[in-house]
């Protein structure tokens, strides 16, 4: 199958290659009088993260795995219906549900593309020329700091938040903060670049650090002591750098398409109220009985659903599967 599968690679990379309506009959393997057809792969394939995909089409292997695990959910398939698993009620109720589930979603995304249309790039352009302001990106910071840790291992609070206060005011005063920093920091990762962490744009700092720190305006500036789960902090400006607003044409498409999202969500949504909102109809003789059938051991509880779950997932290990929860 291998040389088939590099065949089928090759057409899938091609940029012209499109598959028509007609083609997902097609049948791409068997085994064992299992089929698997084109259009279920496609099923497959549509259901996994863009990346794994990706990766699928440039490794014979894994495609190879993937399809060998489906022959495998076709086989197994197959036996259950030989055992009448396909008639059993409980398994029709467990169909049935699934179905409606696939139905429900597929509807929603319906109901996106149904939404009342508008001119979305005109809408972008209003809302852009109402307040330009809203596109300026955070202005660029770069700064030094220095630490004194605490929690366990470390001197007790008040101590360090004494020698913390300490340096501030002597920095403060006018005393070089990269010495400081160098003589005094309990930040490894800086102390020996005086504290100097570079630009905190798009990094993944503690929340309260990165407000003090973007409170400074002019370089040299010292914050006041931050507390973060490391310890006290202090913090001295470098370097700010103001950042241009973007401009109509960068984010006009960006806008467009929230707006489109946002529009299409709210129309769903409406739908949806408007669908709870028909009057429900219930046996209360049946409904006081729920309580009691959902117990551990309770007569509502398919057991054979665990075991479906936990096959599945030993059955679709080879697929990248997400993890069920």
């Amino acid at each position: 199958m291998r040389v088939q599968i590099l065949a089928f690679l090759t057409l899938c990379l091609q940029p012209a290659f499109a598959a028509e309506a007609s083609d997902i009959g097609k049948t791409i393997a068997t085994r064992g009088g299992a089929t698997i057809t084109l259009g279920e792969l496609d099923v497959r394939m549509s259901d996994m993260p863009s990346d794994a995909r990706e990766g699928m089409l440039v490794d014979p292997d894994r495609m190879e795995t993937i399809l060998s695990d489906m022959l495998l959910i076709k086989q197994l398939a197959a036996e259950a219906r030989a055992k009448g698993v396909d008639k059993d009620p409980r398994f029709l109720n467990l169909l049935n549900y699934s179905t409606d589930r696939l139905l429900a979603s597929w509807r929603n995304g319906q109901l996106l593309s149904e939404s009342p249309k508008a001119d979305w790039k005109a809408l972008a352009e209003e809302s852009y020329a109402a307040d330009p302001d809203r596109f300026k990106a955070q202005d660029l910071y770069t700064v030094r700091h220095l630490l004194i840790k605490t929690g366990t291992g470390c001197r007790d609070k008040s101590a360090a938040r004494a020698l913390v206060d300490g340096l501030r005011a002597r920095a403060v005063k006018g005393e070089d903060f990269e010495a400081l920093a160098k003589a005094n920091s309990e930040d490894e990762a800086t102390r020996e670049n005086g504290g100097m962490l570079g630009s905190i744009d798009n990094r993944n700092l503690d929340p309260v650090f990165e407000a003090a720190a973007r409170k400074l305006v002019r370089p040299g500036e010292i914050s006041d002591v931050v507390e973060t789960r490391f310890g006290f902090h202090v913090i001295q400006l470098v370097q700010r750098k103001a950042a241009p607003a973007r401009s109509a044409d960068e984010v006009r498409d960006e806008l467009a398409t929230r707006f489109r999202k946002e529009r299409g969500a709210k129309y769903r949504k409406e739908h949806q109220e408007q669908l709870r909102s028909m009057a429900v109809e219930s046996d209360a003789e049946v409904l006081a009985t729920l309580p009691k059938r959902y117990l551990p051991g309770g007569p509502g509880l398919i057991s054979t659903l665990n075991n479906y779950n936990a096959g599945m997932d030993e059955t679709e290990a080879g697929e990248g599967a997400k993890p069920r929860k």
